[in-house]
């Protein structure tokens, strides 16, 4: 029994691998759909690397907060045929990732019917892409389309665009009257694009946690047609409808400073999330200067333990 002991003892010292062992790999199980060429990128690991260097729980964390991982386990083991050399195992699961969109929205006059699907995990690599039919009351639909990578690179880099085109209709009344005289229909297309990279990189435990970087947005209104809705409408209403709606086009570019907690220091969604931005915006005719300020704060409300 005691022999029994020793060798078991021998045995699971063996199994244990030793901090000074190199790690020369990645292994992986349960992916499916996960690209292991983004798994490498987004980890930040190069090979060969020392195993005491290697935080497993800062692995585990930082996969669970992209939510596309149902569980993650990161152990190290030794290499089977070379003692000196170990390996980064990682037992993943992977969620469910497309999902599909299909709302209404009323109240405000004109109702609003959405139909669409995005998946978060496109391509295996952290990307959102997705698409939306979009229509109000009885105007033609509309729809937008966006492809996003709020976890660029190593998670500290965000790039995304998004195209918009909407079209509105709006009721016009006249001055001290009870009932519309005319319907006006117009087309809104947008584009925007964005890139946000770390500000203070390895100076922060989190460097994705600050961001700077650029925003920029143009937008364009095409007047489509103006139909009359009561026998008294004039030619006179008419054109002052098309002086007060006629076709703009209106640009913006923001420099921005972003302090992002969420979905960085832990997988619960829990931080505060701080945009300040500022920059021209001109319409072809006059340029102003944009201030935005924004301030999140999310707290998930857990039952007392106690």
């Amino acid at each position: 029994m005691i022999l029994g002991a020793l060798l078991s003892a021998v045995k699971g010292k063996a199994d244990q691998p030793s901090a000074r062992c190199m790690l020369g790999e990645i292994r992986t199980h349960g992916l499916k759909k996960t690209s292991s060429a983004w798994l490498v990128e987004y980890l930040g690991l190069t090979f060969p690397a020392s195993a005491a260097a290697i935080d497993l729980a800062a692995i585990e964390s930082k996969l669970l907060t992209t939510a596309v991982f149902r569980s993650a386990k990161a152990t190290i083991h030794n290499h089977p045929d070379r003692p000196s050399d170990c390996y980064l195992d990682l037992d993943l699961e992977e969620k469910w990732t497309v999902m599909p969109v299909l709302r209404a929205v009323v109240g405000g006059g004109t109702p609003l019917g959405v139909l669409g699907a995005y998946d978060t995990h496109a391509m295996g690599s952290l990307w959102t892409l997705g698409s939306e039919l979009r229509r109000y009351g009885n105007a033609p639909t509309g729809g937008v389309v966006w492809a996003k990578a709020p976890r660029w690179r190593q998670g500290d880099h965000a790039i995304g665009i998004e195209l918009w085109q909407d079209n509105r209709e709006r009721v016009i009344f006249k001055p001290n009257a009870d009932a519309a005289s005319w319907r006006f229909t117009s087309l809104a297309t947008s584009l925007r694009a964005y890139y946000f990279a770390p500000l203070l990189g390895s100076l922060t435990l989190h460097p994705g946690a600050w961001q700077q970087g650029l925003d920029l947005k143009i937008s364009r209104q095409d007047p489509i047609e103006a139909q009359p809705l009561l026998p008294e409408a004039t030619p006179a209403d008419l054109t002052r409808i098309q002086l007060d709606n006629a076709r703009t086009t209106t640009a913006r570019i923001l420099a921005s400073l972003v302090l992002d907690q969420i979905q960085i220091n832990n997988m619960d969604n829990d931080g505060t999330r701080i945009t300040l931005a500022m920059g021209p915006m001109a319409d072809g005719k006059n340029t102003y200067s944009v201030v935005e300020a924004e301030l999140f704060n999310y707290q998930l409300l857990r039952p007392d333990t106690e």
